[in-house]
């Protein structure tokens, strides 16, 4: 699980900002489709009516690869080694795409437009 080191407005129109917890929930392997997708879910800390700290889903972003694309970038690591790494991988990942040039009439899922300096890996 990644954090950013700082809090992130989540509802600009209550002014709302928390530290926000990424962490991928489901890694397919499409392979009728061809394609890896991981499900990467942002979360917030609340506490609950019993005091206790828990993790309040707030999004979730499908990281789409080919394949083909997928091994091309990670076909070295085994899958032990990919999982020790999916966190480290994340924080790449997430710098890679707000990295990226908008293009007109497509959706970008920016994550607040954050680089590797702004988040951090976890454990809860």
């Amino acid at each position: 699980m990644i954090r950013t080191k700082e809090a992130q407005i989540v509802d600009a129109q209550n002014g709302y900002a928390e530290v926000v917890y990424f962490h991928v929930s489901h890694d397919i392997n499409n392979r009728q489709g061809g394609t890896r997708i991981f499900n990467i879910v942002t979360s917030v800390l609340v506490t609950n009516e019993n005091n206790q700290s828990q993790l309040n889903h707030i999004k979730e972003v499908k990281a789409v690869f080919k394949e083909s694309t997928f091994k091309k970038l990670f076909g070295s690591l085994t899958s032990i080694e990919f999982d020790a790494q999916i966190d480290a991988l994340m924080i790449e990942q997430i710098d890679y795409i707000n990295s990226l040039a908008p293009v007109e009439g497509v959706v970008n899922n920016k994550f607040w437009s954050l680089t590797s300096e702004d988040l951090e890996v976890v454990t809860i």
